[in-house]
């Protein structure tokens, strides 16, 4: 039924959560510090460790998963900026600079998507992907299922324009920046398509180059490129022939493990993801090349502690996002390692597929959390600005109008649901 922590309802839950953060907030500071190490432990299925902790310590521990362990990470990743912003003349120059764009951005006059405005019911099995339309004036969708169908759906009227077969389940699809009814679509069963909804035949080339699922695609920002990254170890880029729609493969690249992500940096610059790697590596699609790493770390270490996800960048050009197989999404300054923010507050593990988007005005950026919702945070403030509850399964997919002030997320549920500002 209802859940009462969103329908503002008081809980038990709720008011044990209020006293144990009072009597935390009483106890001296060591105790503090081992309480948030014994539930950072638990909450990440340490037992033993937590266990001994218990043993040795003479502190009585109450274990409170959404106050201890959010705070202790919380508080390294404010120690991390905190220590990058005053270690040189230029780090504090970077650090301001930082400040003042979040002032900027804060001045945006702009309200994020919260209320539940509709649901799109046409798939019959689990939705992995959703994405918008290019068409600035209609909100025209493309979702992808484990159905094994693309559905073109007129958010609007709450209408099925087409039906796509796509041959195996679907797990990413990415509209063409420019032309309106383009798309890729890739999928489990290791092939990707370029489709033209508006066409006849609406497969114009269906792609085999991947031997395992093909678990992201992106077109480059004019649309002359886009890549593939699949687990069988690669991505691969294609580049448009002559004037149709029709796109060759140019390169592959070989790498150590999963491609998880990748995002076009320019228009010529991708920037890619591989698990059990602490840097992002950039490569050159003109020459080849891979041209420079970002390590994602604050300290500049090579200690790998998460893999990103997912990655997007901005809508004004200016930041990087990335989605962890943590409970973090970490905010980069776009062509460097600089953190901008870190963000805590989705529930994320090594087991989840996190996809996050941004607001059309880059104030905002919506995550999916495997509790069912999705997470937008302010991106001034680095706080969480709303908690959108509707779906009854897991959240895998969030896209945002690239004009209208209008968001979609896909779920397990089989539903996608639209999200409108409160009026």
């Amino acid at each position: 039924g209802i859940n009462a922590e969103y329908m503002g309802i008081p809980s038990f839950i709720e008011r044990q959560k209020k006293m144990n953060s009072r009597q935390a907030a009483s106890q001296p500071p060591k105790a503090r510090v081992l309480s948030a190490i014994y539930s950072y432990l638990v909450n990440n299925g340490f037992s033993e460790a937590a266990e001994s902790i218990q043993q040795q310590s003479d502190v009585e521990f109450e274990f409170d998963e959404d106050n201890d362990a959010d705070m202790l990470m919380t508080a390294i990743a404010l120690y991390d900026d905190n220590k990058s912003s005053t270690t040189s003349d230029n780090s504090r120059d970077d650090h301001l600079k930082i400040q003042d764009l979040m002032h900027e951005l804060s001045l945006v006059p702009s309200v994020a998507c919260s209320r539940l405005s509709d649901s799109l019911n046409f798939h019959t099995s689990n939705i992995i992907a959703v994405d918008f339309s290019s068409d600035e004036e209609k909100a025209i969708c493309a979702s992808g299922s484990v159905d094994k169908t693309v559905k073109i759906v007129d958010v609007d009227s709450n209408s099925q324009l087409h039906n796509i077969d796509f041959g195996g389940p679907v797990l990413d699809i990415h509209f063409h920046p420019t032309q309106r009814s383009l798309l890729l679509a890739c999928g489990m069963n290791g092939h990707h398509q370029v489709i033209d909804f508006s066409a006849s035949d609406p497969v114009l080339q269906d792609f085999r180059d991947h031997t395992k699922y093909v678990i992201c695609g992106r077109w480059s920002p004019l649309g002359d490129y886009f890549a593939t990254a699949s687990h069988d170890h690669t991505f691969k880029v294609y580049s448009k022939v002559g004037e149709d729609q029709n796109y060759r493969m140019v390169h592959s690249y070989e790498c150590m493990d999963n491609v998880e992500a990748l995002v076009w940096q320019n228009d010529y610059t991708l920037l890619v993801s591989i698990r059990g790697d602490n840097c992002l590596h950039a490569y050159d699609v003109t020459t080849f090349r891979e041209t420079t790493k970002y390590n994602m770390n604050s300290f500049g270490d090579n200690h790998v502690s998460f893999t990103a996800l997912a990655l997007s960048v901005s809508p004004d050009r200016r930041y990087l996002l990335v989605s962890t197989d943590t409970h973090r999404l970490i905010l980069f300054m776009l062509g460097t390692n600089k953190q901008v923010r870190n963000f805590y507050g989705v529930v994320n593990d090594g087991f989840s597929l996190p996809r996050h988007c941004w607001s059309n005005c880059s104030r905002y950026i919506y995550s999916t959390s495997q509790d069912k919702t999705v997470v937008c945070f302010d991106i001034s403030s680095g706080k969480i600005a709303h908690v959108l509850a509707g779906h009854e399964n897991t959240v895998r997919d969030v896209c945002h109008h690239k004009k209208r002030n209008l968001l979609l997320s896909c779920s397990f549920d089989h539903t996608v649901k639209v999200w409108i500002p409160v009026q």
